[in-house]
């Protein structure tokens, strides 16, 4: 058995680790909209080889916002820690079987820090940000009508860790105060 208690991912990494029959496999957050149709989107990287693909990825110093929170992450150390908003990721086979057989040594830490760290640290795994072309908007507490929503682009709320009421925009439609 092993620590990492997030309600889905885990079961995605046991799941594709586990499976023969597929390469790689979408991850989507119940709380993720796509204005169009799904395939538009996946089609766009059917083939490719990369290990992990994901809306955003950073180091320590790439991700000031992020790594104010200092999740627990057991991955790597503070010149390989990496951080992403895998709120909606394709992930490998290659790459899930790295974090399940990391996760079944009982090490463990936050699945947004794991995930793109064992991917930054293996010299087999590339990562990629999913097209600017495909986001529309990841905005702290997300509120927008369909019809304000652009044809073909994807939309998600992100937590914020503060309970902060207002907050700034930030990079990387990170928000001052936390995702």
């Amino acid at each position: 058995a092993y620590k990492y208690r997030p309600p889905a991912k885990p079961y995605q990494i046991r799941w594709l680790a586990n499976n023969q029959e597929h390469d790689y496999a979408w991850f989507i957050e119940g709380d993720m909209f796509f204005n169009g149709e799904w395939n538009y989107i996946f089609d766009n990287y059917f083939g490719s080889p990369l290990g992990l693909l994901l809306k955003y990825s950073a180091s320590i110093e790439e991700s000031d916002v992020w790594f104010q929170v200092k999740p627990p992450c057991d991955a790597g150390d503070e010149q390989t820690l990496r951080h992403g908003l895998i709120s909606i990721h394709r992930i490998s086979r290659y790459l899930s079987k790295k974090v399940y057989d990391f996760l079944r040594t009982g090490k463990s830490g936050h699945h947004e820090c794991v995930i793109p760290t064992i991917c930054n640290i293996d010299p087999n795994c590339e990562t990629d940000h999913i097209l600017e072309d495909y986001i529309g908007v990841f905005h702290w507490n997300l509120r927008i009508n369909s019809t304000e929503m652009e044809p073909n682009k994807l939309y998600h709320p992100l937590k914020n860790w503060q309970g902060e009421d207002t907050v700034a925009p930030g990079e990387h439609g990170y928000y001052k105060g936390g995702h």
